[in-house]
């Protein structure tokens, strides 16, 4: 298994500019052919979801099946108390876990937290914008995963289910946007057994 870091998170340095989902597709693409894989499955959880849907549309020769946990692919997919909050959040307000963690690993220093932070709401403000008649291109098999308390909205998970052909939708009951910690095991459970299938969906 492989777990990449993306641009500024993790031990991975910030660079010039700001974060897109384009850019950091990219990058994930330029691995995949520098480690010479050959059509990996990808799994990803929320920005990492709408990274390895970019992926299959904009790769599909590099990926195998697909995993998105908890994507959204417009703004406008995100909850209204989602939306509240990224209106108002400050790196100084970011969940002190996450904040804590950057300046633990960051080779930039614990001082480019709130210009990384900076950064990232920007981005989650006016990204993704990804058109649905686009995710009908998607070849690979995929599955969305949301939790039913989600920071999306269900018909959002339901929307991308409908518009990726080979897809498979999964709502975890009684989980939030932090399903991945909140049930691991039947998380787990449901990727293996989804990643492990002969079917194409």
């Amino acid at each position: 298994m492989i777990q990449p870091e993306r641009q500024g998170h993790g031990r991975t340095p910030d660079r010039d500019g700001g974060l897109t989902y384009a850019g950091m597709t990219a990058d994930t693409a330029g691995l995949i052919e520098e480690m010479s894989l050959s059509r990996p499955h990808v799994v990803g959880f929320s920005d990492g979801a709408i990274i390895a849907l970019e992926l299959a549309m904009r790769h599909p020769e590099l990926v195998g099946r697909v995993v998105a946990i908890s994507p959204n692919v417009s703004v406008s997919g995100l909850t209204d108390d989602a939306l509240e909050w990224l209106e108002d959040v400050t790196p100084e307000t970011w969940p002190e876990h996450s904040a804590r963690r950057h300046r633990e690993l960051s080779p930039d220093g614990p001082d480019h937290w709130p210009v990384f932070c900076r950064k990232v709401i920007d981005m989650l403000r006016r990204e993704p914008e990804i058109p649905f008649d686009e995710l009908a291109t998607i070849e690979s098999p995929v599955l969305v995963v949301g939790g039913d308390r989600d920071l999306i909205r269900l018909e959002h998970f339901v929307d991308i289910h409908r518009a990726v052909p080979r897809s498979q939708l999964c709502i975890m009951p009684g989980t939030s946007h932090e399903l991945t910690v909140e049930q691991p095991a039947l998380l787990a459970e449901i990727t293996l057994r989804f990643l492990a299938s002969a079917t194409d969906a």
